[in-house]
């Protein structure tokens, strides 16, 4: 079966011409196909809109290139009704004969674009096929109309069938719908290059009885009437087609033109008195919302009803409408279809091509039905169609039909084609083949088709060979060809191939063949005498062949064993001799060629001895394991080399393991033994240890093993640590700690490490401080004299953040640093503190308590007055105290006690300035300083460092005579030496000190 294929590459159903252009389906036709039904002049012609015959116009006129579409353009129909309108037109000739009715539909908008009357074109495109992206773009100066004077270049196209597409843009930015004209590249010269291409034959038939085609000739005209009578006798009532094609004198048959009419039940022009009085009409297939209507028994009518089309939506819609006579018979349906578009209805049509069916020549039982797997747009449509065997050089029709969205079909397109076949293109493969006589030669042939056809035969034929040669003459029929050549020379073989219309030119191949050198045998062996068993490994891989072909081997071991094909293949030999090895090598061409190897098997070996003993070891350092020997002397009787081996290897764990020891000679005879070997650790841990740091919290802190531990190991594994000392307490603060670490290995094997504790934290530094040091100036320190000067001190204790005070005797308790006391009697008072590390520390300090009070009520004091006592008003005392009388009984062994002050001035001098040695000296942060001056009068105390700089001013004042004293706070002053300097009444005085 002979198949061709050709690209369609878009077509255009009836449903995307735009209504707007107000053209009829098929006024774009080539002009030789353009015919009128008279050949007689016109004399005029009759037009009404829609079904308004009763206004028909009537216009008499001669011009006989005026067309429906002439006429529409001149009429006025801006006052019509918005909505689908239809226009008809009849022209009569000389002999008042009438041609058929010729319609176009039209549909007047809500804003008619063709009331600007200032609208012209600007510019047009036009393109090929689907080539829309490769369209050509040609502006205009806003004409009204024009010729388009543009070369089309069609020389690069395929023949077959093709698309010719041009679109109108106007003033206003609109475009026009595309007018679409298939064309056909044929074989030869394009038929429209000739100038006197005439009509030379017609053909017409009705809906799809090809079977009854009536054929008519022309008598070589441009244009012509046909007179036929055309018999719809035997016709069905209802819908039927008219359809007619015309063949020029290039033998080109133009497309289908199709008109539809209708059949009725009875014809009605055959009743005079017959009347329409009934009709309805629809959209769509929305039947059952039909509008009825009555025509009052009337031949024909205006229906005046507005159609209201805003509620539907964009696309393509259809508009069904039919008539009832007076004898009750309805009319068949008669339809239009029209597009409801987006904006612009000629700028966004979204129809589309659903399915297509296509077939050749009158062959419509041959039709193809195609549906698309989606709707696709006609100017995307790319698809291929099988053409059927035809004779190479005859013609044929091509016929194409498609259905929209709407399951609309559109005319049928025609193109005619000559079938022309290409010939295969055969290739045998390389033009040289070299081989040596002998070899099979393995010959593949490949083809191609230029028209894609199937290959239906193949022939390969041996023309020439040497001399001698019998294959002269050979042929096979298949893609492949092999054969041996019989003798040295050259082979010239052909190939071709055949599409079943047509063989190809044949391709050809020589086949050089030469003789074959013979191959070239070398063995060896790895040993070639030993004790049996034997095993020798052979290499047969230094044989060589001078054409490099690929060597056969045939190993003879020369003991009756099969023989072997390996190159270099192993053999054990059992039995004591002399064996003779034969191998025979072959290149497939020439008699195999022999090498020989001889192999010499002495008497077979005894086995050796083995002996084994027990044997304990101690495991090593790193490992809880160890490497032993179990082996006792073991030998061989014939002296050969013997390998020992145990299983297992080691090493071995600890505790006892069974171990085998095998002995095999150099010829592989062995024997074997047991033995048990006892590991044993004695190796101790190794202990590493770090030196932590606690702090002492509650006044105490602990320490864990890992603490401690730096990462002590044992080659065996640790059973257990453990601390000398893991708990410290105030004793420890402030200082290091020796903590030795025990590690003991699963084994019992025990070590010590030493860890140095550092131990922060300590037992409180505790100091107790009276205030006022004196209750009365030049008086014994901590001493109350009941009845003058202070009756309370403050003591305060430092050295803690908590603290807790008795006395002794008991009754006075205080949780503060710093409490004041008024005893009566002597009391020690003692303090407990505690720091931030929770360790305590005791201090106590005795108030002494004296009773120098007398008189009525114990209101006044005594006082030694000049070496008598007296009882004087408090008021009084200090006088007498500045005079050098001082309290108490005048009894020099009374108890009274100055403390360090010496009332007198040291060598008489007028002043004396020092520090008492507990108040304290050295100092770290205040120190007592008391003074004497032996009448009142300016004094100064200044602080120096050692240079004499001037650091501080004590007092600068005017002081009373006696003993007085100052508190001076030093915790700014650096830790040193400095001096103090009294001055008064011309006299001065130095002392040092020292803070630390």
């Amino acid at each position: 079966m002979k198949h061709k294929q050709n690209n369609i590459f878009s077509s255009q159903t009836n449903n995307q011409r735009s209504l707007y252009m107000k053209k009829y389906i098929f006024i774009v036709s080539f002009l030789l196909l353009c015919w009128r039904l008279n050949a007689t002049p016109i004399t005029g012609y009759e037009y009404w809109f829609d079904s308004d015959t009763s206004n028909k116009v009537t216009v008499m006129t001669t011009d006989t290139s005026i067309t429906i579409e002439t006429i529409y353009s001149g009429l006025d129909v801006s006052s019509m009704n918005r909505g689908l309108h239809f226009l008809y037109v009849q022209f009569k000739n000389s002999e008042e004969n009438v041609g058929d009715v010729q319609s176009m539909y039209f549909i007047i908008p809500d804003s008619p674009p063709w009331t600007n009357p200032d609208n012209r074109i600007t510019g047009y495109e036009y393109w090929l096929d689907n080539q829309f992206n490769e369209r050509t773009i040609i502006p205009v100066d806003n004409l009204e109309s024009f010729t388009i004077t543009t070369d089309i270049d069609y020389s690069s196209l395929n023949r077959g069938i093709h698309f010719f597409h041009i679109r109108f843009r106007d003033s206003e930015g609109k475009w026009s719908c595309v007018q679409s004209n298939y064309f056909v590249i044929p074989d030869n010269v394009l038929p429209w290059t000739n100038p006197n291409n005439v009509l030379t034959e017609y053909q017409y038939w009705i809906d799809s009885h090809f079977d009854q085609i009536v054929s008519g000739t022309i008598d070589n005209l441009s244009s012509f009437n046909i007179t036929t009578d055309v018999d719809y006798s035997y016709l069905n009532r209802g819908l039927h087609f008219f359809h007619i094609r015309f063949k020029d004198s290039e033998g080109k048959w133009s497309c289908v033109q199709s008109n539809y009419f209708i059949i009725p039940d009875v014809l009605p022009w055959t009743n005079e008195s017959n009347v329409l009085n009934e009709y309805e009409y629809w959209l769509d297939n929305q039947y059952e919302q039909k509008v009825s209507g009555t025509t009052n028994n009337v031949k024909s009518f205006t229906i005046s009803e507005n159609i209201d089309y805003s509620t539907l939506n964009r696309g393509l819609h259809f508009f069904h409408i039919r008539f009832k006579d007076s004898e009750s018979k309805w009319s068949c349906v008669q339809s239009n279809y029209f597009i409801i578009p987006d904006i612009e209805p000629w700028s966004n049509l979204n129809n589309k091509i659903i399915a297509y069916k296509y077939w050749y020549d009158d062959n419509t039982a041959g039709t193809e039905l195609i549906t698309l797997q989606e709707p696709v747009n006609p100017y995307e449509l790319n698809t291929a169609f099988t053409v059927p065997n035809f004779s190479e050089g005859t013609t044929h029709s091509f016929n194409i039909q498609f259905m929209d969205l709407e399951g609309m079909w559109s005319s049928v397109i025609t193109s005619e084609f000559t079938f022309n076949n290409s010939i295969p293109v055969a290739d045998a493969g390389l033009s040289d083949e070299y081989v040596y006589l002998g070899q099979s030669v393995e010959l593949t042939g490949s083809t191609t088709d230029p028209n894609n056809d199937p290959i239906t035969a193949y022939e390969w034929v041996i023309v020439s060979t040497p001399v001698g040669s019998t294959l002269g003459g050979t042929t096979v029929s298949t893609s492949d060809f092999n054969f041996t050549p019989d003798v040295v020379g050259d082979y010239q073989i052909s190939f071709r191939a055949s599409d079943g219309l047509a063989w190809s030119d044949a391709d050809y191949v020589t086949v050089h063949v030469a003789e074959n050198q013979v191959p070239v045998a070398v063995i060896s062996a790895d040993v070639t005498s030993g004790k049996a068993p034997l095993t020798v490994n052979f290499d047969g891989s230094q044989c060589s062949d001078p054409e490099n072909v690929q060597l056969q081997y045939e190993w003879d071991f020369g003991d009756g064993s099969p023989v072997s094909n390996e190159i270099s293949p192993a053999h054990i030999y059992n039995t004591p001799g002399i064996y003779n090895v034969t191998v025979k090598v072959s290149d497939g061409f020439n008699p195999p060629v022999e090498s020989n190897i001889t192999i010499t098997v002495l008497i077979p070996n005894y086995p050796p001895i083995a002996i084994c003993k027990d044997v304990t070891v101690y495991a090593n350092a790193t490992q809880c394991m160890a490497n032993a020997s179990i082996d006792n002397g073991s030998s061989d009787p014939d002296n050969d080399e013997i390998t020992i081996t145990q299983e297992p290897p080691g090493p071995y764990p600890l505790g006892n393991s069974t171990v085998s020891l095998t002995v095999t000679d150099e010829h592989g005879l062995s024997s074997s033994c047991n033995a048990n070997v006892n590991v044993i650790d004695n190796t101790p841990p190794v202990v590493l240890t770090k030196n932590p740091t606690v702090t002492l919290v509650k006044g105490t802190a602990s320490i864990t093993i890992d603490d401690v531990d730096n990462g002590s190991y044992d080659n065996c594994g640790i059973a257990e640590m453990s601390l000398s000392k893991s708990t410290f307490d105030c004793s420890d603060g402030g200082r290091t700690v020796d903590v030795i670490l025990t590690v003991t290995d699963v084994n019992g094997n025990t070590a010590t490490g030493t860890s140095i504790v550092s131990v922060i934290g300590e037992i409180p530094s505790i100091g107790i401080s009276v205030y006022p040091p004196y209750t009365v100036p030049g008086e014994d320190k901590n001493t109350i004299y009941l009845g003058y000067g202070y009756q309370s001190v403050t003591l305060t204790a430092s050295g803690g953040t908590n603290y807790s005070w008795t006395s002794d005797p008991p009754g006075f308790t205080s949780n503060v640093a710093n409490p004041t006391v008024s005893p009566t009697d002597t009391t020690t008072y003692t303090v407990t503190v505690t720091n931030d590390y929770g360790c305590t520390g005791t201090m106590s300090i005795t108030v002494i308590v004296v009773d120098w009070r007398c008189g009525n009520g114990d209101h006044k004091v005594k006082v030694c007055h000049n070496g008598k006592t007296i009882c004087i008003d408090t008021h009084a005392v200090q006088l007498h105290l500045e005079h050098g009388d001082y309290l108490g009984d005048c009894n020099p062994n009374n108890g009274h006690d100055n403390g360090d002050i010496n009332p007198d001035p040291p060598n008489n001098d007028n002043i004396s300035v020092r520090l008492k040695q507990n108040n304290p000296n050295p100092f770290a942060t205040t120190t007592e300083i008391q003074y004497f001056v032996s009448q009142q009068a300016h004094a100064t105390i200044v602080l120096t460092d050692i240079e004499g700089s001037e650091i501080a001013r004590l007092i600068d004042m005017t002081v009373k005579a006696g003993w007085s004293s100052l508190i001076m706070n030093g915790s700014n002053l650096s830790a040193g030496t400095y001096y103090l300097r009294l001055e008064s009444m011309g006299k001065v005085d130095i002392l040092g000190i020292t803070k630390y």
